[in-house]
């Protein structure tokens, strides 16, 4: 395993320093950088197998601002786990246990043979995907630190078994045994393990955790739940420490796929019942629709598309005219946050590129430009909110350019023009 030889300052002295040195060099590159994959190792345009060199693109964690987000465009999904910090100085259940290492696993079950899966990217020079990936070793520490990266290519759909599985290994560094040669089993000592699911009201949970290890792992160990004076439900768990969170991770998502933002999450959740076959109501669909108005600005613009693909959606689906009415000043707020942040340019993206007509059947679904048309009246009454009336007006180009592609691709779809 490998190991991060720590020191305490005063014996510093007696380390052997190793020279070596660093070449840095800094060039530009160009926009039509040939050879280079995405940080998922997808092959980028301009992009030949017969090369012998080939760039990796690093993900990007930009800041948490709009102006600084981009939509996204290419399919990404990506759980990023930091071990930080075990304390393990007060632990009674293993007579040793020091030289921690930690071995993370992704795994969809907690059933006794079940088995991790195949999605932890390894380091350079491995195949692409393995089961799992182990935390430098810190010498002689009850309460180590790390500082390791794990990235996880996560499943699309998720479920409430999906978790991560966290193995603490003792490293044994004493080579006096007899005969000079130790058994695997004597130097990795297993000491201890966590668990943290994924899922929390169906969406990944992310930032700091702390996790409280057990000494041993029972089949269904997923399914205990603590009550409180002595009582739980689930298999009999052995806490080590009396179950005090003795782990602390941190979780980093980088996901097309799941919003966190929890307006948004609750939006896309809903939709994707009523598309299952949930019968739909107007008055909680309006709520979820009013509550957008509160999400976050960086996550709105990197979820563009979908969001205003998915509102076009529920406008031509729409029954009731408050929810029209609700659609459309939702696309308003969207519209106005990108011009006040100075990125129009993803609406006429948007409206160029992306945007494409609900396919129309006439005893189902509505037009968008006439849905859209019959709701800004609405919205431009004297007696309606005076704001969002401006706000309509002042960013009209939008709602025109949507209406005229709307109608066109209305006329061509259903053979009433010749192009």
């Amino acid at each position: 395993m490998p190991f991060g030889w720590a020191a305490r300052p005063e014996k510093m002295a007696k380390l052997p320093v190793i020279l070596g040195n660093l070449d840095i060099h800094i060039d530009n590159v160009s926009p039509d950088f040939p050879n280079y994959v995405n940080s998922s190792y997808i092959p980028m345009k301009q992009f030949e197998s017969s090369a012998d060199t080939v760039t990796f693109e690093v993900e990007e964690f930009v800041p948490c601002i709009p102006k600084h987000t981009q939509p996204f465009t290419i399919y990404n999904n990506h759980l990023y786990v930091y071990p930080k910090h075990l304390k393990y100085d007060g632990q009674k259940a293993f007579a040793k246990a020091r030289n921690i290492a930690i071995s993370i696993e992704f795994r969809d079950s907690d059933d006794e043979d079940a088995q991790p899966l195949m999605c932890i990217y390894s380091r350079p020079g491995c195949p692409v995907f393995v089961k799992n990936a182990l935390a430098c070793v810190l010498h002689h520490q009850q309460n180590p630190e790390f500082y390791d990266e794990i990235k996880i290519e996560l499943p699309t759909q998720l479920h409430e078994k999906h978790h991560l599985l966290f193995t603490f290994y003792h490293v044994s560094c004493d080579t006096s045994s007899k005969g000079g040669t130790k058994k695997k089993d004597v130097i990795e000592s297993q000491v201890g393990y966590a668990w943290l699911p994924l899922l929390k009201d169906g969406r990944v949970v992310t930032n700091e955790q702390n996790i409280p290890v057990s000494a041993n792992l029972p089949t269904g160990y997923l399914g205990y739940q603590e009550f409180g004076i002595g009582k739980h439900s689930g298999p009999e768990i052995k806490w080590v420490d009396g179950g005090k969170p003795l782990l602390k991770i941190t979780t980093h998502l980088v996901s097309t796929v799941y919003a966190q933002d929890q307006h948004l999450h609750n939006f896309f959740q809903y939709c994707q019942k009523n598309e299952s076959g949930a019968q739909a109501l107007g008055s909680e669909l309006v709520k979820y629709l009013k509550s957008l108005h509160a999400m976050e600005g960086h996550v709105m613009i990197a979820f563009l598309p979908t969001i205003l693909n998915q509102m076009f959606r529920v406008l031509t689906r729409a029954t009731q005219e408050e929810v029209a009415v609700n659609v459309t000043r939702v696309i308003i707020h969207v519209v106005s946050q990108c011009h006040e942040e100075g990125l129009e340019s993803y609406l006429r993206s948007y409206v160029k590129y992306v945007y494409k007509a609900e396919p129309y059947i006439t005893s189902e679904y509505k037009t968008a430009h006439e849905e859209l048309a019959k709701s800004m009246t609405m919205i431009l009454k004297p007696s309606a909110d005076f704001l969002t009336c401006n706000k309509l007006l002042k960013y009209s180009w939008f709602f025109f350019e949507v209406l005229i592609k709307s109608m066109a691709q209305h006329l061509v779809e259903n053979t009433k023009i010749k192009v």
